[in-house]
């Protein structure tokens, strides 16, 4: 009996049972972090792709744009020579071709409203969807001041101006010899001299009624009066900016090999409660001109990540700094600004 409690046979078995156990904790674990890697480069690809998706259907609206604009001008070419032709309803054409372009672009009366923007968020969304992931696009981020940055296009239309004569606001007047003032007769104090015959123009056979005073039958002058109408033509870019920034994250997320090993508190798989991933895409190439034959070459390419800059956040530190009591607030704003910073400049989002 002594001989077998003090015996040492079956230690090694027990060691290894341990080293066994070891080893597979060591794999499930080395299995689900792998696992993790996968699905957070996963998470980026499905990101990239939402953000290139996006980007060249943006490309492809500003190239429409830029080609519309080539049509719109054919439609006024084509308006004018009508008109001189005796076929004024050509230019209902102009008008025509300016509402496409307000629906699809988004600009007159749908301003921020366009429909091109609509789609290239919606194909994003679309391409999101087909990787398991959630994706929400952020429209020209640069020029939005929070994180709300709705489908928009930065195109605008650009306005001509042209003098037009205003019949009311036409003034008579004459002008004293000795000072040179000018002195303005009402127009109900004004008629047309029938006496003479050899002057064809209106203006120079207008004078003043009789009994009105000092400027009774004077000869009166007329002064033009004109005021500068702006009449809407082509589409212009509003701002240098065209880019989306892409928020991604995964959808379903869990263990992969789900041996139940790994529980929270509550019993369940343990799994990272978010994973996200970003990707910035830029658009440009192209131009508005009206005479560059290339100009609908705008493309899309991907850049480091941009985050919204929020603002007014860099001056709210010196506001908090002259506020009487503590001043944490201004330490932590500029914790927070730094932070920011950090994360942008590194490799962290992308």
């Amino acid at each position: 009996m002594r001989k077998i409690i003090s015996g040492k046979n079956g230690q090694a078995l027990v060691i290894t049972i341990g080293a066994v156990l070891v080893l597979f904790m060591l794999f499930i674990a080395v299995v689900e972090t792998g696992n993790l890697m996968y699905e957070k480069v996963h998470t980026q690809n499905a990101a990239d792709s939402a953000a290139m998706e996006a980007g060249l259907w943006y490309a492809r609206s500003m190239n429409l744009a830029s080609l519309s604009n080539k049509v719109l001008s054919v439609a006024a070419l084509a308006g004018v020579i009508g008109t001189l032709l005796g076929a004024p309803e050509l230019l209902e054409g102009v008008d025509r071709v300016m509402k496409l372009q307000d629906c699809i672009i988004g600009t007159g009366d749908f301003q921020g409203k366009s429909a091109m923007a609509w789609l290239s968020a919606g194909m994003a969304f679309y391409n999101g969807q087909q990787n398991g992931t959630m994706v929400v696009p952020l429209f020209n981020s640069a020029d939005c001041p929070t994180f709300v940055c709705m489908p928009t296009l930065n195109v605008e239309r650009s306005t001509l101006e042209a003098a037009a004569e205003e019949g009311e606001d036409i003034k008579y007047y004459y002008t004293k010899k000795r000072t040179g003032e000018r002195v303005y007769v009402d127009t109900q104090d004004t008629v047309l001299d029938p006496t003479i015959k050899n002057r064809p123009d209106m203006e120079s056979r207008v004078k003043a009624k009789e009994n009105i005073g000092e400027a009774s039958n004077k000869y009166l002058q007329r002064e033009k009066q004109s005021v500068s109408e702006k009449i809407p033509f082509l589409l212009k870019e509003s701002s240098e900016e065209h880019s989306v920034l892409i928020i991604c994250w995964k959808q379903k997320q869990g263990q992969l090999l789900k041996t139940g090993l790994l529980k929270d508190k509550d019993g369940n798989d343990t799994a990272p409660a978010l994973m996200p991933a970003t990707s910035f895409v830029r658009v440009g190439g192209g131009n508005m001109d009206l005479f560059d034959l290339n100009g609908a070459n705008y493309g899309a390419k991907i850049e480091h990540v941009k985050l919204p800059r929020f603002e007014g956040l860099d001056k709210a530190g010196d506001v908090l700094s002259k506020l009487p009591g503590e001043t944490d607030g201004t330490v932590n704003l500029d914790v927070l600004g730094k932070g920011l910073e950090f994360v942008e400049e590194n490799l962290i989002l992308h």
